[in-house]
């Protein structure tokens, strides 16, 4: 491994271990590339059944805010499901070479996750969303995809909104399945605010058009509070070199961001 491969996992892959909640693994569906999936289940206090929000890690897998996130679901009522899409594949990151998991296997571990929270008691299967960051975020548009929400679809089971954190808006799908909400700051090198606000302007006439909210100030991974650095050998469709990117958490931009989900949460899931 380079330095420089090495300075890169040390940003992307700092993981808040020790993390409430069960840690769990279920079998993947019958055309997955792995046989198995596994993630981190976190529920509120009571015995539910609870709404759920399965959280989709970006390209440098398992971070802290994963786990903050999950633990601020938990505070407002909700189930959560953080998955590890990358270990169960012998993989650390992605950032450098964003082929080692394409989207679609990821779009698979989604259909497994909802196969197996329908079998559990405290879950209410039937009021589920997904949750996802910058590449997380890329799965999670094409999950909202009329094409993605047929996909995934569990029997009559199926996810009812999605949350996308500073995705990759170029080459998406204008034609969405479901609810969805876009949060993403004005100052993100790696992700343009710009391309998702002319996604939403080509979104199907009988699509629910996304909401976008866009953080002045914020950049790439600002809900991750201990990130501030720039990223040479990343992947980056939107430099002039095809390399680099910026990442900065950004407390007040994470405050709206809280609030604007637990807000959008709370009209599609109860």
């Amino acid at each position: 491994m380079s330095k420089l491969t090495a300075s890169i996992l040390s940003a992307c892959l700092v993981f808040l271990t020790g993390c409430a909640g069960q840690s769990v693994s279920f079998p993947n569906i019958k055309d997955a590339d792995v046989p198995v999936a596994r993630g981190n289940l976190l529920l509120p206090e009571g015995r539910g059944p609870f709404p759920v929000v399965v959280i989709l890690h970006g390209c440098g897998g398992l971070r802290p805010n994963g786990d903050m996130w999950a633990r601020h679901l938990r505070d407002h009522g909700y189930a959560s499901l953080v998955m590890d899409g990358f270990g169960p594949r012998g993989v650390y990151e992605i950032c450098t070479d964003f082929n080692r998991v394409p989207t679609r296997r990821r779009l698979l571990d989604l259909k497994a996750a909802l196969r197996y929270l329908a079998t559990r008691p405290e879950i209410a299967a039937d009021r589920a969303a997904i949750m996802g960051f910058s590449n997380g975020a890329v799965v999670t548009l094409d999950a909202a995809s009329r094409f993605g929400r047929d996909a995934i679809a569990e029997g009559s089971l199926n996810y009812r909104a999605a949350i996308a954190l500073y995705p990759e808006c170029k080459n998406r799908s204008s034609d969405f399945g479901m609810p969805s909400q876009i949060l993403i700051g004005d100052r993100d090198d790696w992700t343009l605010a710009a391309s998702c606000n002319e996604l939403l302007q080509r979104t199907q006439p009988d699509s629910p058009r996304p909401e976008l909210v866009i953080y002045p100030g914020a950049q790439h991974a600002f809900d991750n509070l201990g990130a501030n650095a720039y990223l040479p050998a990343v992947r980056n469709i939107n430099s002039a070199t095809g390399y680099g990117a910026s990442v900065g958490g950004d407390a007040r931009a994470l405050e709206r961001a809280k609030n604007d989900v637990v807000e959008f949460l709370g009209r599609q899931l109860k």
